[in-house]
Formats: C-alpha cells, structure tokens, sequence
C-alpha cells in the first residue's frame, strides 16, 4: 500500500495543474451537489415544520355570503374534522401599499386579521400578544423588501394608513402569492377597529375565515372534494361572491414547487459539471500515461502489473476527490445561510433545516465513485500496452496517418495551417474539448432562457399559468350591468367577464371536485394554452386541464358527468388545456355551460370579475380616476403591477440561478484551455525551441497555440447553443409534468444567443492567450540542451 501512495504522491507533483482543475471541479460539483440534493430533501420537511408550529387549517374556506351556522355545521358534522375555528378578517383587493412615501404605490390584493384575536388554528405565536398600536405583522415572503422596524404604508378605501413591521408571519396557505395572490397580514384590534370606523365601505369587504383541523391520516385534498359539493348544493348563495378555498395538501405542493424546479435545474447542471470532470480525468490519465510511457514500461520491467499501476491512478484521482468533495462539503455547510434565505424567498418559509448528511454522502459518494469510473476506464485503453511499447515513448512525435493538410501545397497562413494540423492530429483531446464545451454552452443557454421566460419576460410564463391580467381588473357586484356600460368607453379595448366555482366531475368509478374557470367568451382569452381540441362553445362543453384529465382517465371527445349546485349533468370535452395553478388540476366552462349547470336565468349575476383591456395609450392612472369616479363601489386594481409583484421572488431567484451558471460555465472553460495549453507548452517545450530556433517568434507561436484550441471551443459552442434551443424546453416540461405541464416552449432572445456564442469563445482565447504568455520567455539553446 506504501509503495502506491509513493508513487501516487510523486506523480502529483508532476501534474499540479491537473490536480488544480479536477480539485475545483470536482469541489464546484460537490457543492452544488450538496446544495441540491437538501433542499430538494429538506424543502418538505421546512413545510410540515411551519404548518405543525402554526398549527395549520387542513381546509380553509373564506367567504363574505354569510350563512356562518350553516357553514359551521356542514364542515364540524364531518367525521373526519377534529377542530373547528371562525375568524373575521377583511379581504381587500383594490389595495395598494408602498415601503416608502417617495416611492409609487404598488397595487395588490390583502387579507387583513386581527393579531390580538385568540386562536387555536392558524397560530401567530408570541409576537402577536405583544403588539403595539401600529404593528403589522408581514408574511416572511416579504422579508427581502421590509425589514424590521420599517415604516409600511396601506391605501384603503382612497385613505392611507400608516403601519411599523413588528414581525413576520410563516402561513404555508399564504406562503408565496404564486400559491395565494394575495398578502396576509396581521395589525393591532386598536387599529383594525380605526380602520373599519374610517372606512365603513370597507364592511363589503369583511370575511370569514372557516377553518378545519383534520383527524390523523385523514387526507385534507380528499375531504375538501368532498365538502365542497356538499356546500355549493346546500348553501346556493355561495356561488353569487367571491369565496377563496383551499386544503392544506394542495398549497403545500404549491409553496415548494418553485423551489424544487430552481433546485432541479441546479442538480441537472451539477451533473454536467460532474461530466466535465470525468473528461478531465479521461484527459489527465490519458496525457499522464502518454508522458510518461518510458517511466511505465521500467516499472513494468520492474515487475509491476498493469492492475497495479492503473490503482496507483485511481489512488491519485481518489485523494484529489476526496480532497474535493470536503473542500466542497465545507463550502456547503458555510454558504448553508445564503441558500436558506434563497430558499425561504422562494418558499416564503423561513429555512429551519441544518447540515444534512444525508445529502452530504450521497453527493460525496456520487462524486467519488464518477471519478474513480472515469480513471478506470481511462486506463483500460492502455491494457494491451507492452514493456516494449512503453519503452518505445518517443515514436508518438511522429504521425504516419495520411498527411490531410501538407504546408507546401497550403494557402492558409502558417500558424493557421500549423494549428489546423494540430486539430486533425488530436482528435481525441479535441473531441474532448469539444463536449465539454458543448456541455457548459447548453447549461449557459438554459439559464439565459429561464432567466428570460420566468424573470424578464413573464408573457410565456403567465400562459403557462393560465393568468389572465388586462390592464385593469375590477370586481363588485352587477358585473355584467357594468361590464355592458364599459364596452361602449372609448378608452376601453375588450373585457373578459370571470367567475369562479367549485365542480364535482365524475368518470365511472374515478371523480374528483375541483376549480372551474368560467369565462363568458373563453375565445377572447389571452393567456390560454389549448394542448388539444377547442374552447368550449355550446352550453354541453368543458375543458379540462392536462392534470385533470388524466386523474379522471378521460381523453378529448370524451363524456363526462358534473355536478355543480343543482343538478348532475352530462358534459363533453371539447378541449385539453395545461395550468399550473391548483397543482394543474383545473376545468373551463363558457357562461352557457355555467348557467345550464347550475340552473341559472339570464337574470341571475354570474360574474364577479371583470379584465379590461385599454386602447394604446390610455394609462392605468387614467382608468382608475374615472373608474372610481363612475363606480365608487367597486374594487380597481393594477392587475399587470399585481403579477409582476406575485412574480418578484421568483425572478430575483431565477436571475441568481443564471447568473450561478454563467459564472461557473465561464470559469471551467478558463480553466480547461489554461490546463490545456500549460500541458501542450510543458510536453512540447524541444518543439517550441526548434520553431524559435528556425526562427519563428514567440507572437507567431502563441497565435498558433491559441489556434489550435479555438476550432473545437467555437464548435462546441455553437453546437451547445442549438442543443439549448431545442432541449431546454423539454428538460422544463420534465421538471414541471407533475404539476400538469405538458408543452413547453422556452424562447431565447437572440442577445442571449449572441452573448453565448462570443463570450465562451472569447474566454477561451483571452485565457489561452495568458497562458500562452510563457513562450515569450522560452530560450532555444536552453530548451534544446535539456534532456
């Protein structure tokens, strides 16, 4: 064992740039490794922890239809319910606030309670017992943009409050605006009772919060498609207002499912760098062996085995590894805050989970055994060679293949004609190059790509989605009345009327209750992704989500029953849609299939929401003043600031994610081209003193060293760049086909392509210029004289 770790440590010290790169690699991939593999793993045990400390409702119904008794005893005469609770909250949703008052209020939708109210579900903890007058308590997704201390202030009703943020809350139901559009918020009873006496138009907007703990083992998704039908059928009037319900297994998906993609992406990428390496160590064993071959075959006449030597090689891979893969854990555990705060952005859960090991052996083994596969394999090749091959290391100077590119008969410029020469002669090397290259190109393209489509650009994104936002959104009653009246403004360009109910769809023996659009001209949609079929156009028809259809086992053309508040009826799917929202499990009705369903007159309100398009040029500002001015009692909100506002975490995270791959692809390429051209100029330093002594100079020869690189570093590129273009998507629809995503399509602007294509290359060759630099000092009768 001595004499391999002897001969382990001299043959270290003759590559110490080899060693340099697979250590950075293989700590780079460890890291990300690690980092991956926990949050993907910790991500629902940060959950369960937050919903079991503030002692969650497994299902929460909110309503402002009244019927409190009623509701009460429809969800407690359930078996499966253990605990009971009803909290008044206001439910405002033409709000907008502002951190400071030089800045522009930003429109957004809150639920505002009462922190000092005693409750058993739904617990605020400590901090809401000590509350002062103008206290709010802020949901821990807005910790990145207030902190502590921090003046906030809230327009209700055309006035302004102003609030000081004493604390944040961890409610998985409103963890993220992605799950829940809407802030929940906690002030003082003082100040709510300031509020509903200033504001009194305020009390259309005063809710209940119906909320229900679970027995054990009982399933809050199951029960919630079970009560749901029961409360549209037994109280009718809850169709006519905007109820917002929810269970707890659906929002726990919800809140993780930005943070498992991001972190999925990461492990995807970690992979490649885990490939990179093991080109690497194909490399180094390969060029080690090959430098070296006079040295292998004394030790072969010496009496060592080919299986010797080849442990010998992966005794060395295996303490550049291991020396890796701690340096890496080590990096892991020191940046372990920074990705907890990355992560409770992204979850809006504070990040309670310590250094896992369980990650740390998996990556750590993961990493260790690639290498140790990579450094067998690559010494395989070399099972055949014989002592006298080996003795024989010099004949590898010389190429007896056809010569492809003669200098005497060439046009090209000698450095060109030198350096293209040097390509055909090492193909293997330069294949290499090439992967690895095209490797780090896709990963850079896919990042620039998620950056754009889920942070710069979020048009593709919403459709994904299924949001429909306008420029104006408005909700009140007599929808339809005003909606009549709004079409004849000449400001006004197209309105979209919305509802929304809860539906029991049956297929056989498979049923499931679950969300309905109702659109009064689903046609007009915007934001609709039809996968197959069309929007439903007689009053018989309904779409159905991709999730949806296959929980039902139903299919396009296919019958299906639903029950709405009235009667059980048969409808047919005229189409298959894809959401995310309620985890892609999702259906669609136009105003005639909505009114047969439940028995409804052409008399009877149906909307509760109105989407207004503007005409080119008409400001959301100008909207609103007439709006409020027309319709005082109806809510006005910026729908479009909304959004972006819903989307701000995610695409800070995503910007960070990008920029983690560009920095890293970056990186490895410098790295590789400097490994690759200080081993060309420490092998080939006779040849290098021949060229000078014949009388070339040093910039002739760092041109052509550089030449000699760019060939397979631009190719890989361009390759990368059209594998990113045509395998990014898939790889998104892979990590989102759980939650009904089955189309894809990720548009890369062209900056991003160009940005690719020069900046690698460019990398390549400034850092093979640098490396190159040594040249300049090589002097021929030095070089010539050494043995």
């Amino acid at each position: 064992m001595y004499v391999l770790y002897f001969l382990a440590k001299k043959n270290l010290k003759k590559k110490k740039g080899d060693v340099a790169v697979l250590l950075i690699l293989t700590s780079l991939a460890t890291l990300l490794l690690y980092t991956s593999i926990s949050a993907l793993t910790q991500t629902s045990q940060v959950i369960e922890a937050a919903f079991e400390k503030a002692h969650t409702a497994h299902l929460f119904f909110m309503t402002n239809a009244g019927h409190q008794e009623e509701i009460k005893e429809i969800l407690t005469r359930q078996p499966e319910t253990v605990e009971y609770e009803c909290s008044p909250c206001i439910y405002a949703r033409d709000t907008s606030y502002r951190k400071d008052l030089k800045e522009d209020k930003i429109d957004f939708s809150f639920v505002i309670g009462n922190g000092e109210e005693e409750r058993t579900i739904g617990c605020l903890g400590e901090q809401a017992k000590e509350m002062a007058y103008e206290d709010i308590l802020m949901p821990y997704y807005m910790k990145s943009s207030v902190s502590i201390g921090d003046h906030f202030y809230l327009t209700l009703e055309e006035k302004e409050f102003e609030f000081v943020v004493a604390g944040y809350t961890e409610d998985p139901l409103f963890a993220t605006p992605l799950n829940m559009s809407s802030y929940s918020v906690y002030i003082s009873q003082d100040y709510w009772e300031k509020i509903l006496k200033e504001c009194p138009d305020l009390e259309k907007n005063m809710y209940q919060q119906h909320k229900v703990r679970l027995r054990d083992g009982a399933s809050s998704a199951d029960f919630d498609e079970k009560v749901s039908p029961i409360l549209a059928k037994e109280i009718p009037e809850l169709s006519n207002t905007v109820n917002v319900g929810m269970n707890g297994e659906t929002m726990i998906s919800g809140v993780a499912m930005m943070s498992n993609i991001s972190m999925g992406v990461i492990l995807i990428f970690s992979m490649l760098l885990l490939a990179v390496a093991w080109m690497i160590v194909w490399f180094d064993v390969r060029n080690f062996m090959e430098r070296n071959l006079k040295n292998i075959g004394i030790q072969k006449a010496s009496g060592f085995t080919l299986r010797q030597l080849s442990m010998v090689s992966i005794f060395e891979s295996s303490l550049i590894s291991v020396s890796g893969i701690v340096i890496g854990l080590m990096l892991g555990a020191a940046s372990a805050r920074l990705i907890g705060q990355i992560q409770g952005v992204m979850l809006g859960l504070s990040w309670n989970q310590g250094f896992s090991f369980v990650a740390a052996i998996s990556s750590g083994a993961f990493v260790f055994l690639n290498v140790a596969a990579a450094t067998a394999g690559a010494f395989r090749s070399y099972r055949k060679l014989t002592v006298l091959d080996a003795l024989r290391g010099g004949i590898y100077s010389h190429n007896f293949r056809k010569n492809h590119l003669s200098l005497e008969k060439s046009r090209l410029p000698l450095p060109l004609a030198l350096a293209c020469k040097y390509v055909l002669g090492e193909k293997k090397k330069n294949l290499s190059v090439f992967l690895i290259v095209v490797l780090l190109s896709f990963a850079t393209c896919t990042g620039f790509g998620m950056y754009q489509n889920f942070a710069l650009d979020t048009d593709y994104l919403k459709r994904m989605v299924g949001i429909e936002t306008g420029n104006v959104l408005l909700s009140g009653e007599e929808m339809t009345k005003t909606g009549a009246e709004l079409e004849t403004w000449e400001e006004v360009e197209q309105i979209l009327y919305y509802n929304s109910a809860s539906v029991h769809i049956s297929n056989g023996e498979k049923e499931h209750t679950l969300n309905c659009d109702i659109w009064k001209e689903p046609k007009l949609l915007e934001n609709e992704m039809l996968l197959r079929g069309r929007l439903p156009e007689y009053e018989n028809e309904i779409v159905l989500s991709a999730g949806a259809a296959r929980q039902l086992g139903v299919e396009l053309g296919d019958a299906v029953y639903v029950e709405g508040a009235s009667e059980r009826l048969l409808y047919l799917v005229s189409g298959i849609d894809q959401k995310i929202n309620n985890l892609g499990i999702k259906s669609m009705m136009n105003e005639k299939g909505a009114r047969r369903l439940n028995s409804m007159s052409q008399d009877e309100e149906l909307y509760t929401m109105l989407y207004l398009f503007t005409r080119e040029g008409v400001t959301y500002q100008q909207m609103e003043e007439k709006l409020q001015k027309e319709y005082p009692k109806l809510s006005v909100s910026d729908s479009e600031k909304m959004t972006k506002e819903a989307l701000a975490g995610v695409s800070a995270c995503m910007f960070g994610i990008c920029m983690i791959f560009v920095l890293i692809t970056f990186f490895v390429v410098i790295l590789v081209e400097v490994l690759l051209v200080s081993t060309k100029i420490l092998r080939e330093q006779k040849n290098y003193g021949i060229s000078k002594a014949l009388g070339y100079t040093a910039g002739q020869l760092m041109c052509q060293t550089v030449l000699m690189h760019m060939p397979a570093v631009t190719a890989g590129t361009f390759i990368g760049i059209l594998m990113g273009n045509l395998l990014a998507s898939p790889l998104v629809v892979f990590f989102l086909t759980g939650v009904g995503i089955e189309e894809y399509e990720m548009a890369l602007h062209p900056i991003w392509i160009c940005l690719t294509a020069v900046g690698i290359p460019l990398a390549a060759a400034v850092s093979c210029s640098l490396a190159s630099i040594r040249i300049r000092k090589m002097e021929p009768v030095k070089l010539l004289s050494t043995e």
